[in-house]
């Protein structure tokens, strides 16, 4: 079975889960297409018309891209693959759940995810459970994070606390078909776990169908969510009762426009600018077309050379033209447009240059004068983090239940986001080690803080004498 993420959410869905007893919150509906259009900058504002020559033209504005490029920013700035740690209460277990991590790819499925979720205000990672024999007869499940954005999320039942049941629904290929997918996670009364349930609609005929090749209602055997609803820390203002989010440039659609004004109208310079040169005719080859007429012989495709209409004598066969470039007072304005996005967005008004050439900033640098972005980085991983952790630790009940891991039954799960772009990591490495060996802080607590440890795997590993000595 093969998924197509480009999925949207179809009425014969909808109509679906209101048979279940479900009523499809699609308040944000509206919304998400806007900030989506802005996201891949297909907005009909970079197509617009010019007259020339009393016709209309249709013209395509140049992008920098700038919505996606600040939610990639915040992804990158809050996930990073190599620095963010998982750690659980139990060494085993942390080493088995590393290995699951790596294997799937986890962290750079996240961070993907929450690349989008800041786009369009909501995303989310389900867990996803594939069936398959062994060769002893029995059956082995693969799990795996699925990721989807707001245009794939239908929220069932919710409150202040969180989601309990939910739905997505992606594009599918199934027995050689396209067909809508649509998987609820939802809490089963019955068995108090989870329960996937399945349903295919044909795509051309709008009609369910059903396949041998999928499991219609599989309990994963845990009682926490199989899913994990991904949100920037921000207030959506654009509907009240919804668990929808709001996208990080939902009000910096003004200043998405003025960075791409900008850079279109620094490109429309440059091209402007050209060295023109103007000849005689007397310079051009002539040729005799279908219709009988006697014409020059064009000599540029990009209009660098121009047929000169003048009388003038020999001393005027050519002139050549070479404008003076105004970017310097465009790249000011693309500037100050990059300001205001980083304001608006939570970065500050200094992260983004178009011209920057000090090179990359440190994170010395970036805490000590952008305070701001050190205070919202925090607000959004402090949303994150609740809902990765849990999605983890019921990836670990379905493991221990489903597989056979070794896992206690609370094991509890933490993530350790990598924080050094808004501090000197290294730098609170040596001043904690110089505390451990001053005896001012125990050494298991290195090990908690920089390695996401538990407070016993931590404290067991301290005192291993093959273990290097931290000082304590």
């Amino acid at each position: 079975m093969a998924t197509n993420n480009a999925a949207n959410i179809p009425s014969v869905v909808l109509e679906a889960l209101k048979t279940m007893g479900y009523t499809p919150d699609t308040s944000m509906a509206a919304s998400i297409a806007e900030w989506w259009s802005w996201y891949v900058a297909e907005d009909e504002w970079y197509d617009h018309s010019e007259t020339v020559d009393g016709h209309s033209v249709q013209v395509r504005r140049l992008t920098l891209h700038p919505a996606r490029r600040v939610c990639e920013e915040w992804a990158e700035s809050i996930l990073d693959d190599d620095g963010t740690k998982i750690g659980t209460d139990d060494k085993s277990v942390t080493e088995m759940l590393g290995k699951w991590a790596s294997s799937t790819c986890f962290i750079p499925v996240a961070q993907k995810c929450i690349g989008r979720a800041f786009g369009v205000g909501t995303g989310a990672l389900a867990l996803w459970f594939d069936v398959r024999p062994t060769s002893d007869g029995s059956t082995e499940v693969a799990i795996r994070a699925r990721r989807y954005d707001a245009r794939m999320v239908v929220p069932l039942s919710w409150d202040d606390d969180g989601i309990t049941d939910c739905a997505f629904v992606t594009r599918a290929y199934v027995d050689g078909h396209e067909v809508h997918q649509m998987q609820v996670h939802e809490l089963s009364d019955e068995t108090g776990t989870y329960h996937v349930l399945t349903r295919l609609f044909d795509v051309k005929e709008s009609r369910e169908i059903t396949s041998d090749s999928l499991i219609a209602d599989f309990d994963t055997t845990s009682d926490r969510p199989t899913f994990a609803i991904l949100r920037p820390a921000l207030d959506n203002v654009r509907a009240d009762g919804t668990y929808m989010g709001q996208s990080v440039f939902a009000d910096a659609i003004d200043a998405i426009k003025g960075v791409d004004s900008s850079y279109d109208s620094l490109m429309r310079e440059i091209d402007a600018t050209k060295v023109k040169i103007f000849m005689s005719d007397e310079l051009f080859d002539m040729q005799t077309d279908k219709d009988g007429s006697y014409r020059p012989i064009p000599m540029s495709p990009e209009n660098t050379v121009i047929r000169k209409v003048s009388d003038a004598g020999i001393d005027h066969m050519y002139e050549v033209y070479s404008p003076a470039i105004r970017s310097d007072q465009i790249i000011k304005a693309l500037n100050a447009a990059l300001s205001q996005l980083g304001s608006l967005t939570g970065f500050g008004p200094d992260y983004f240059r178009f011209d920057k050439t000090a090179g990359l900033r440190t994170a010395t640098e970036v805490s000590s004068d952008n305070s701001r972005f050190m205070r919202t980085i925090r607000k959004h991983e402090n949303e994150l983090r609740p809902q990765l952790e849990g999605l983890l630790s019921a990836l670990l009940l379905c493991q221990r239940e489903l597989n056979g891991w070794p896992v206690p039954k609370e094991c509890g799960v933490t993530i350790d986001f990598d924080d050094s772009i808004i501090q000197d990591t290294p730098a609170e490495k040596a001043q904690m080690l110089a505390e451990v060996a001053a005896g001012v802080v125990p050494s298991w607590m290195y090990l908690e803080r920089f390695y996401a440890m538990g407070e016993e795997e931590a404290k067991a590993l301290s005192a291993d004498p093959e273990v290097l000595d931290l000082g304590a």
